[in-house]
């Protein structure tokens, strides 16, 4: 848990106390982070309600000071969460761009329509595949997949060879592995269902 998580946790356990059990929030204060964070509120609070002045208007400097503390508890929660959707939305970012690396990249590929005739909707489903800078071992996975074949590679760093590669779904898989085997660091032959690369 980071310590923003923990904050929030501590914050809503001292809003809605019901919602914890006694073993809950004694695992909580356990932690040495929680336990230093929950300090410093309780000692920010009583540094605010310290004195007690009276105010001509029979009001006291104590009710306006837990407005202020509640608007500082406010800030502390508000920043928390701005910060943890930043975060999130920067690995959110972050992640999806490095799953494009080893993901295929369907180009022009309509999702088939249900009530197109079935000659229509096979159609679609052959369009060309290009893959960016994918791996081979993504690639051949899903070529292999389509073509009913296993995949045995002789050489473990010949799967993480990186191409740029459209592959036609209406050729042959002898034509796919020719085509393959144009690239100087990749050799497949075929043998009994069975596509291995050496």
């Amino acid at each position: 848990m980071t310590k923003e998580e923990k904050l929030m946790r501590l914050l809503e356990m001292q809003e809605h106390p019901e919602r914890y059990t006694d073993e809950e929030i004694r695992q909580l204060m356990a932690d040495e982070e929680v336990r230093q964070l929950y300090e410093q509120m309780v000692r920010a609070t009583d540094a605010l309600y310290s004195e007690k002045i009276e105010v001509k208007s029979g009001f006291t400097i104590r009710y306006f000071l837990k407005k202020i503390a509640a608007v500082f508890i406010g800030l502390l929660i508000l920043s928390g969460i701005t910060y943890a959707a930043i975060h999130l939305s920067r690995s959110g970012r972050v992640d999806s761009t490095s799953a494009t690396r080893d993901t295929t990249v369907v180009a022009n590929v309509p999702q088939p329509n249900v009530n197109a005739p079935l000659a229509e909707q096979d159609s679609m489903l052959l369009k060309p595949v290009v893959f960016e800078d994918a791996e081979l071992v993504t690639i051949l996975n899903e070529v292999a997949a389509f073509y009913q074949y296993e995949v045995i590679y002789k050489q473990e760093a010949v799967k993480h060879v990186r191409l740029y590669f459209t592959w036609n779904k209406k050729e042959k898989i002898e034509d796919v592995v020719e085509t393959f085997n144009k690239f100087d660091r990749i050799h497949i032959t075929m043998d009994d269902r069975k596509l291995i690369v050496r």
